[in-house]
């Protein structure tokens, strides 16, 4: 989950001028890859749980790893 972390960490320090949670979930979905795993949200309900997460200022690890141990499966 450490992988996760440097990925809410990006977005929290708003490292670019634009497009931190396009970069994060660029991230998240290349690490999933890279682990064997993949996301089983669809594109609008990712889209809408980390749009939401940042509106509400509320993008923080504690509220990912839950959502993300839900939406996410080992490759077959």
């Amino acid at each position: 989950m450490t992988d996760y972390l440097t990925v809410a960490e990006v977005v929290a320090m708003h490292a670019f001028v634009d497009g931190n949670e396009r970069t994060a979930f660029a991230a998240t979905y290349t690490l999933l890859a890279i682990n064997g795993l993949y996301l089983t949200a669809g594109a609008e309900e990712t889209y809408l749980f980390v749009s939401n997460l940042y509106k509400a200022n509320q993008f923080r690890f504690d509220k990912l790893v839950p959502w993300l141990r839900a939406h996410v499966e080992k490759r077959k």
